[in-house]
């Protein structure tokens, strides 16, 4: 028994080692990539062959964000001596979320570039933002991020090849979101230029920069951006963005970002803003949709469950509350709680700060102080 325990802890404390390399190798090719000049670059255009990503009334997104990404990266091509432009696809093809990023780590880019078209079913709303990855991930459930996540339908063997992205306690996922937060300053400080080409350069209406689980920034290993170039859900908008000429000028905004980005960093004179970004949306506030409440704990997999995934279990009020969803705009929460009410008529929303309950009220009162 006592060669047992001696056994089991010594494999506990190798396993700790490895972690621990880990960390220190990652601290080190992070910092040495700090120091160096961009020299490559991966342009990602979203979706492909049998995955349409948004459907507009006359085009789709794999269409657009490829003529985009095509644009965009002959502009380097042909203005950037120096800077090797490496596309995760140059035609209608599918490649999966997990095989961009990793082309990306393949290639070592110094940069990755994901370019997307957003879809809405209020019709009026229209602008352009930037994503950068939320280190926060609170849901077991791999499409919590919506639409650009969604492209995991169309993969095998989801939940076994994407396990590291779903459980936080993986060695796996604990590297990467040390990446991350290393990555995040970065990351930020190219989306603010991409915002700023946007709003001054070709006019469009600016929607921020904004954080969320996204799976191709997730798994990428160095400073990376998913663009949402405009709604294809507006008609007006849609147009703009299947024209050459709209095409044109936000690839042009995209490359203007990318090419005073490089200056700075190769300078060694990006600015970085460790507090509040314009428009950024921190992680701490939450909406949740509550489906049960229980003066005793539920198992998950019990039948009154049943049609449901990614519930987790939240303690308030001296009871076990079951909830699903964890979204940051209330609009993409009342979809969820719309969605959940087919299953439990009953079901309503509740908001989360740092994962403990607040009321609704309180969340409004604290992000309008933000």
């Amino acid at each position: 028994m006592q060669y047992l325990v001696f056994k089991t802890f010594i494999k506990e404390i190798l396993f700790l080692k490895l972690i621990l390399l880990f960390f220190v190798s990652c601290l080190m090719s992070v910092d040495l990539y700090a120091q160096a000049k961009i020299t490559k670059v991966v342009i990602d255009a979203g979706h492909g062959g049998k995955d349409p990503g948004a459907v507009g009334l006359k085009s789709k997104e794999k269409d657009i964000v490829l003529a985009i990404a095509l644009k965009l990266g002959n502009y380097i091509e042909t203005l950037m001596e120096g800077v090797e432009v490496v596309y995760t696809r140059k035609t209608d093809v599918f490649v999966e979320l997990k095989e961009r990023a990793e082309i990306a780590n393949r290639n070592n880019a110094d940069l990755m570039i994901s370019i997307h078209v957003n879809s809405t079913k209020n019709s009026t709303v229209y602008g352009a933002s930037t994503f950068v990855m939320g280190l926060g991930k609170a849901d077991d459930n791999l499409y919590v991020a919506g639409l650009e996540n969604s492209a995991l339908r169309f993969e095998e063997n989801v939940k076994e090849r994407y396990k590291d992205f779903q459980n936080d306690t993986m060695p796996t996922h604990i590297v990467n979101s040390f990446i991350q937060t290393k990555n995040l300053e970065y990351s930020l400080a190219f989306a603010k230029l991409i915002q700023h080409q946007f709003k001054t350069r070709v006019g469009r209406k600016d929607l921020g920069i904004m954080q969320d689980n996204l799976v191709v920034l997730w798994f990428t290993t160095m400073p990376s951006v998913l663009i949402e170039t405009g709604f294809i859900s507006n008609a007006a908008e849609e147009k703009y963005l299947m024209s050459a000429q709209g095409q044109d000028f936000l690839a042009s905004a995209i490359f203007r970002a990318f090419r005073d980005y490089k200056a700075k960093y190769d300078a060694g004179t990006l600015v970085f803003n460790a507090g509040k970004v314009q428009n950024y949306k921190p992680l701490d506030i939450a909406y949740h949709v509550q489906i049960k409440s229980s003066p005793k704990p539920i198992d998950f997999k019990s039948k009154e469950f049943k049609g449901i995934v990614g519930i987790k279990e939240l303690q308030y009020g001296g009871r076990y509350n079951y909830i699903v969803g964890h979204e940051y705009e209330m609009s993409k929460a009342i979809s969820k709680q719309n969605q959940v009410r087919k299953l439990f008529p009953d079901a309503y929303l509740i908001a989360t700060k740092n994962g403990k309950y607040i009321t609704l009220q309180e969340a409004k009162r604290l992000i309008n102080e933000k």
